[in-house]
């Protein structure tokens, strides 16, 4: 049965066919345990807890369990699903720990996903099957992760043009420059591959007025100081534009900043760092939150 710590908004409602899963530890008593995991959908950065009550077998000590969070693996789904098809969803967990690590299988669907971490875990395997439960909460994904959101599976994007990486609290949409943009230009390339990054990156924003988006431009070290501002703040106002123009952001709700190339994340001493360095980023925060009981408004990027 469904359970809401908080409501679900429309977006939890979204179909898709990827997905990411993490393990968040596990407990049990002889045959009975629970297994908790955190559930992402892939093309929309959401994220909520899946429990499974689990009844077994096992070859460990009478109590068993697992206490650290896993690395998200990202799997595919055989059909386009949304968080509500996982709910009452009959699953089978193979989890064996060794102590300081641990692996878990989770199957369902006639797939299976493996999941694997380190933490505090006692030894032991053991197999079992129960019935998922989805906890409605914040959408703000919980476990240990660097890079999320990946899109090999769309037509035409590559992994390494679109990404989502999380700074602090901040969820950044990385799209690479050489993807969006020709040499020095900064009004988009024609054609679907173009438009299928950019619809990926409206999909997964949040279209409420308690969001602001800050869309930043990067260059690599070629060229005058001067002129990579002024063609990272173009790149950076094209996005945006785009974003508005297909009703994903009101324009309210957009900040616009050329870095230029003063926030590499490579070295532009290679071709390649030159690449990764060549970028546009959408930043993504709420306009405020409340610290100690006050309402406190924090910088957009960390």
């Amino acid at each position: 049965m469904t359970t809401y710590a908080r409501k679900p908004l429309p977006i939890d409602g979204r179909k898709s066919r990827l997905w990411a899963l993490a393990s968040l530890g596990s407990a049990g008593v002889g045959p009975v345990g629970l297994q908790l995991f955190d559930l992402v959908n892939r093309e929309t950065g959401r994220g909520h807890q899946l429990e499974l009550d689990t009844l077994g077998l096992g070859l460990s000590i009478p109590i068993s369990g697992s206490y650290g969070a896993s690395d998200y693996v990202s799997f595919k789904t055989p059909h386009d699903v949304n968080f509500f098809d996982f709910d009452g969803l009959h699953m089978t967990v193979r989890e064996t720990n060794a102590g300081l690590y641990g692996w878990t299988t989770v199957s369902f669907w006639k797939m299976s996903v493996r999941l694997s971490g380190g933490g505090l875990n006692i030894p032991g395997l053991s197999v079992a099957t129960g019935i998922a439960t989805v906890l409605f909460g914040s959408g703000k994904p919980r476990g240990i992760y660097e890079v999320l959101l990946r899109a090999p599976d769309i037509p035409g994007i590559f992994e390494e043009d679109v990404k989502v990486v999380k700074q602090d609290d901040v969820l950044v949409r990385r799209i690479s420059g050489d993807a969006l943009f020709g040499y020095n230009q900064y009004l988009l390339k024609s054609g679907q591959r173009t438009e299928n990054m950019l619809t990926l990156i409206g999909n997964s924003l949040h279209k409420t007025p308690d969001f602001e988006f800050h869309i930043v431009g990067h260059t690599d070290s070629i060229g005058s100081r001067a002129y990579n501002q002024m063609l990272s703040k173009r790149r950076a106002e094209t996005v945006a534009q785009w974003l508005i123009t297909h009703n994903y952001a009101q324009p309210g709700w957009i900040k616009i900043v050329g870095a230029g190339e003063s926030e590499p994340v490579a070295s532009n001493a290679t071709k390649e760092g030159r690449e990764l360095n060549r970028r546009v980023e959408v930043y993504e925060v709420r306009t405020s939150k409340v610290v100690a009981g006050q309402v406190v408004k924090p910088s957009l990027r960390p």
